[in-house]
């Protein structure tokens, strides 16, 4: 289990992917229920983990699937370690497919089995996952609170993690702060390289992209290609998605319309292949724009 949460911090998702599934399988039926020595319930941790990792990768429908079998196992055994994971791998997935009410519902859930069993290890990480879910919400200023939190928690306690600065800087964004945001990401963006995670160094990547595209700078387009090229490379298909959207609206800004309607189009069909209500209603609403 482990050893797959090391590669998908590298961003190689199919061998974590390949890690966690073969961890599910072989715990079926009773061997589910099972904690083998450990303080969570193996199946639920790696179904966590495994949903997120189907959720980066825009295999929604496995992902919530899992995610949901998690939940019952660990509301079955009533186990604080692994309801949170339960929670917390529910709720990211619904987080990266966009779905940010339900995510939020879920992520809550997390939290309080911390703070009613005094989990202080895993604060860090999930304040900024409901902190970034609030900013989804347009609770813009209660998401910067935790995610701030988040970071200067993980920050005192020497774990501070490109991934949690990322949240941030998504979270300056929604904010409209883009001095902050470039800020946040670029040191996202160094961390991530410095650690070879190529996963969190493409949506730094997009992140620039996006403060460029806001700014109206002209390196918003060669940003969002360095950030697709990475993501196509590891199957980061919904950043990717996101990308191409982002991109779509720099060109629209420097007149380049049909180009502009190409990239929309494109995200729109990646959105609606992968079933991102949210973000495809964003790429249709942009594309209708265009007119």
């Amino acid at each position: 289990m482990y050893l797959g949460r090391a590669h998908q911090s590298l961003g190689e998702m199919e061998r974590a992917i390949d890690l966690f599934s073969q961890v599910v399988a072989s715990l079926p039926g009773d061997r589910a229920r099972e904690h083998l020595g450990l303080p969570v319930l193996p199946a639920v941790f790696a179904r966590s983990y495994l949903a997120e990792c189907l959720s980066e990768t825009g295999q929604f429908g496995e992902a919530l699937r899992l995610a949901g079998e998690s939940i019952s196992l660990a509301e079955e055994r009533k186990h604080p370690d692994t309801s949170f994971w339960a929670y917390r791998g529910a709720g990211v997935a619904h987080l990266l497919r966009g779905d940010a009410e339900r995510a939020t519902e879920l992520l809550e859930q997390a939290l309080e089995v911390c703070r009613r069993h005094d989990l202080p290890v895993y604060l860090s990480s999930i304040t900024a996952d409901l902190g970034l879910a609030y900013t989804q919400l347009e609770d813009v200023e209660q998401g910067l609170t935790l995610l701030q939190q988040a970071v200067e928690g993980a920050s005192a306690g020497n774990q501070l993690y490109a991934h949690l600065l990322l949240d941030l800087g998504e979270g300056h964004l929604s904010a409209h702060h883009l001095r902050e945001t470039r800020d946040v990401a670029e040191a996202a963006r160094a961390l991530a390289v410095e650690r070879g995670e190529r996963a969190r160094e493409a949506r730094a990547l997009a992140l620039l992209g996006d403060v460029a595209r806001l700014e109206n700078d002209g390196a918003a387009e060669s940003l969002y290609r360095a950030a697709v090229t990475i993501a196509e490379a590891v199957g980061l298909r919904p950043l990717v998605s996101r990308c191409l959207l982002g991109l779509g609206l720099a060109r629209r800004h420097r007149g380049q319309e049909a180009d502009a309607q190409a990239s929309l189009g494109e995200a729109a069909r990646l959105f609606r292949e992968m079933e991102m209500v949210t973000w495809l209603g964003r790429a249709e609403e942009a594309l209708r724009a265009g007119g």
